[in-house]
């Protein structure tokens, strides 16, 4: 009876499993905490944590060295002395809420009303700050499962939360285990978003000894095993700078409508709108995109010809006027009100819609401004949703560029200079009207599923 009790206490361990999330790093080229970055309803940590819930993780770690707010996770959150019970818990307040300090609080028990009660424990770096492979070894030092899926938290679109066989990570009769279960896209390692047995720990503990902060370098000293995620790319795109979240942002957005949009706005009328606009719809297209065109005009406007027999009709008070050549049709619908251009967008035959509006557009936001900026107080839409600026005077090859806070001369290279222009200065990506195909590529990449 005792053999039969343990052996299935071991089957029951096969798929235990917890989840990892790596909060370290200092966020220097971001600017500002990663984990706190506004997401959906909530922040980059807890929007992951909450997708997670609905896995069957058996806890979470949080590794990282900075205080975590946590106001945002539904339900209640309760401090666990390491040696208490559930009846030695202490329900944080809202207050306590907004910075959890991993160096105070080592578990919390994340309770939701008909939900599991979910564990979470809190951890940091030992000594200095070592990067992600230093974030790894102190989740993996902490948590009570012998193994994770370590996630970093800069993955905003990260879903893929039943990566790999967790299985293959426990020895089983006749078969040898792995210690690494790792992603690959097109052939390039993603080893957040992999697989760790704890039996790695000690190879990353003398990595670090030697001074090594690649976490790719414990493949070299472990048993992995690769495999193919190209098909889910979209989920390990993570974010660097704050353009680089601005985009990610963005595609997001996009993901939920039924046809992806770009907003081109200016603050002033003759600035240059429409120009971008049949520019980008240009560069679009020859990169193989149908492209659409909505635009906003707030002094009403015709679309027929004087003493047609549509106009005719439309005269006569017909609410709606269609008609129908060899090559297209039209469609004048009189509604009595100005309908919302994402709308009109939708019903677009199209794979991507240029929405051309004086006012704010909807994210993702391109502003339309006469001279390079020198900061951005003077446009329409605020710096947190403004994604890029295209500039009408100037060229790309003479102007000097803002990029990570330095100065530097744009090169003549068209790719060069569109990855130098894609950097973000306060977040925004800054382009020349000269420059449109290069912004058209990086859109392409960047804020449109492929």
């Amino acid at each position: 009876m005792k053999r039969l009790l343990l052996e299935r206490t071991d089957i029951n361990r096969l798929h235990d499993m917890g989840l990892l999330i790596v909060c370290g790093g200092q966020s220097t080229r971001m600017g500002r905490d990663k984990a706190a970055l506004p997401w959906q309803e909530g922040t980059l940590l807890t929007s992951l944590m909450i997708r997670a819930r609905s896995f069957a993780f058996s806890h979470i770690v949080i590794a990282g060295n900075q205080p975590v707010d946590l106001r945002t996770l539904p339900g209640e959150l309760y401090a666990m002395h390491p040696l208490s019970d559930r009846s030695g818990r202490v329900r944080l307040t809202e207050e306590e809420l907004t910075a959890v300090e991993p160096h105070q609080i080592h578990r919390l028990e994340w309770v939701v009303e008909e939900e599991r009660t979910l564990s979470i424990y809190l951890t940091a770096d030992q000594g200095e700050p070592c990067g992600p492979l230093g974030g790894l070894a102190a989740g993996l030092s902490e948590g009570p499962c012998d193994a994770y899926l370590a996630v970093s938290v800069d993955m905003p679109l990260f879903d893929n939360f039943d990566f790999g066989d967790v299985t293959k990570l426990r020895t089983r009769l006749g078969q040898k285990a792995v210690e690494c279960i790792v992603p690959t896209i097109n052939g390039r390692l993603e080893p957040l978003g992999a697989l760790y047995s704890t039996r790695c720990l000690p190879v990353i503990i003398k990595l670090l000894r030697k001074g090594e902060r690649r976490l790719r370098a414990i493949y070299d000293h472990c048993e992995t095993e690769y495999v193919d995620v190209t098909d889910k790319a979209y989920a390990y795109k993570n974010i660097n700078t704050y353009n680089e979240y601005k985009a990610i942002r963005a595609l997001f957005y996009n993901s939920t409508r039924k046809k992806p949009v770009i907003s081109v706005v200016a603050k002033q009328s003759k600035t240059g709108k429409t120009e971008v606009s049949t520019r980008l719809i240009d560069a679009l297209q020859k990169l193989g995109y149908e492209v659409g065109y909505v635009k906003s005009d707030g002094h009403g406007f015709t679309m027929d010809t004087e003493g047609t027999d549509t106009w005719k009709a439309d005269k006569a008070g017909a609410k709606a006027v269609a008609i129908a050549g060899p090559e297209g049709y039209a469609i004048l619908s009189h509604t009595g009100q100005k309908t919302d251009l994402m709308t009109l967008a939708e019903q677009l035959p199209v794979d991507i819609a240029v929405l051309e509006t004086r006012s704010r557009g909807v994210e993702p936001i391109i502003e339309v401004v006469t001279d390079y900026p020198a900061d951005f107080e003077n446009c329409i839409t605020p710096v947190d949703n403004l994604l890029s600026v295209v500039y009408m005077n100037g060229n790309s090859d003479t102007e000097y560029l803002k990029v990570d806070n330095e100065s530097v001369a744009a090169s003549e290279s068209s790719e060069a200079s569109s990855k130098q222009n894609s950097q973000a200065v306060n977040g925004v990506a800054v382009y020349s009207l000269a420059d449109i195909e290069s912004l058209a590529k990086w859109l392409v990449t960047e804020v449109f599923f492929n």
